[in-house]
């Protein structure tokens, strides 16, 4: 199973001033609830991919490494694409994952898309505030 991990960076109660949610309680909360929800147990195969952000992003790295998942990152090419680079790298994070979980603001227009892009491409999705 292939478990995309998007997030934004927005300010809201959960993170800090930078837009960060860095609540690891909360954001591994959220990792078990979705994994038991969707079956995985010990002999699932399991891959992490992210942006490689701070925040969610950094958090499902290290939730991938003491559960002995596979993690990969899909950096954006921002230095290539500008501010493209990061609605382009979430497609590509959509585009090769079998269900997201996507941590979202509410106010981050890149995630609303992220969102729609998901929904278009048929993939179920699991968003959690921060």
């Amino acid at each position: 199973m292939k478990v995309g991990v998007i997030s934004s960076r927005t300010n809201s109660a959960r993170s800090n001033r930078s837009g960060v949610c860095e609540n690891d309680d909360y954001l591994v909360n959220c990792f078990d609830k979705v994994f038991r929800i969707l079956g995985v147990d010990d002999e699932t195969p399991v891959t992490v991919i992210s942006g490689g952000g701070r925040g969610p992003e950094t958090l499902a790295k290290d939730y991938a490494d003491e559960h002995d998942y596979q993690y990969t990152v899909i950096p954006p090419r921002s230095k290539v694409r500008g501010a493209m680079a990061f609605p382009e790298r979430n497609t590509a994070i959509i585009s090769v994952s079998d269900v997201l979980l996507v941590f979202w603001g509410g106010e981050d227009m890149y995630i609303a898309n992220t969102l729609s892009e998901a929904m278009f491409m048929d993939k179920p999705v699991f968003v959690f505030p921060i």
